[in-house]
């Protein structure tokens, strides 16, 4: 009986030994199972997540197209009141004819303020009149340059949405050298418009 029993137990060893792999292959697979379920259980949060991003980012790009769209149709006006304004031969006051007082600066000391002149400058560019607006006020060349610059962004803007702001981001365009540049040819501007009115007076 004992070797009976002896041999049945040599027999019975390899049979417990090749069950061992099987149950770690079925702990192995119970695992990657269990792995699959909480990935597609986090796969609709991810989704909701970037559906959420992209009507937060379209809501955006709509917002920016439709400012675009209102800066466009104030730059137009502009021009349309420019040219429904007719140039004073002194060089400013033209301004008056919207029902706006005088300078109050030139009324008091007899001297231009900074945007003496604008108006009626921008009058006669509408007329395609450049040199008396430049004689009128040299800064309304660069005034009109910032909305002819203005009109292309906006229109940009309109047709591609958030692509021009990311283009002029990349672009890193050092503002604060454009705006200290802006105010000193306002400056030389205004010291010219200065010399005019003395000079006529």
């Amino acid at each position: 009986m004992t070797g009976e029993s002896e041999s049945n137990a040599r027999v019975m060893r390899p049979e417990r030994a090749t069950l061992k792999p099987s149950l770690d292959v079925c702990c192995c697979t119970r695992m990657d199972h269990g792995q699959r379920k909480a990935v597609d259980r986090a796969t609709p949060s991810l989704r909701c997540r970037q559906e959420q991003q992209l009507q937060g980012t379209s809501r955006a790009d709509l917002m920016k197209r439709i400012g675009a769209a209102a800066g466009l149709i104030g730059i137009i006006g502009a021009f349309a009141l420019a040219l429904a304004l007719q140039p004073d031969p002194r060089g400013m006051g033209t301004h008056q004819q919207l029902g706006m007082p005088p300078c109050t600066m030139y009324q008091f000391t007899g001297l231009p303020c900074p945007t003496c002149g604008v108006t009626t400058a921008f009058a006669h560019i509408v007329r395609l009149q450049v040199l008396d607006a430049i004689r009128v006020q040299p800064f309304c060349v660069v005034v009109l340059a910032i909305m002819l610059l203005c009109a292309a962004w906006c229109a940009a803007t309109i047709v591609r949405g958030n692509g021009v702001s990311n283009w002029l981001g990349d672009r890193r365009i050092k503002w604060p050298h454009w705006i200290w540049t802006c105010v000193a040819l306002g400056l030389l501007s205004w010291g010219y418009k200065i010399a005019i009115v003395l000079m006529s007076s």
